[in-house]
């Protein structure tokens, strides 16, 4: 194969290669460079990189190593990629309350007063929204 028609395929298969959650056969998530060392530290992360370069897996596996009591809530920001400033950080924060609120009662039992907390804190950022 031609050089120029060999390195415009390698481009196509890296900008269409991703890996799915949910596939029938999981995909395991290979550190290479201590990332799950540092991800698992007591500190906060932005994890970021190309589109395609393993950040959703790094973080699926992340949440399956996970200790016992501790719960993940996993928001895909691509939905958010088209939102305007200031509104997408109202839809980001309105979706990670929307996501406590699902898993309230399976993970926090059937607690009146965080139900209610949630669903006021949801409230103020409906009004927030521009």
């Amino acid at each position: 194969m031609e050089p120029e028609k060999l390195r415009k395929l390698r481009t196509v298969i890296t900008e269409n290669l991703r890996v799915q959650g949910g596939g029938a056969d999981p995909v395991p998530y290979i550190d290479v460079g201590n990332v799950l060392g540092d991800v698992g530290a007591r500190q906060n992360h932005a994890i970021f990189g190309r589109r395609g370069c393993g950040k959703t897996l790094l973080l699926q596996h992340s949440a399956a190593s996970l200790p016992q009591g501790v719960k993940p809530i996993y928001l895909n920001c691509e939905d958010f990629k088209k939102h305007s400033f200031p509104n997408v950080l109202i839809e980001i924060l309105d979706a990670l309350f929307g996501e406590l609120e699902k898993h309230l009662p399976r993970w926090f039992g059937r607690k009146k007063r965080s139900k209610d907390l949630i669903a006021d804190i949801r409230a103020h950022l409906a009004l927030s929204k521009t």
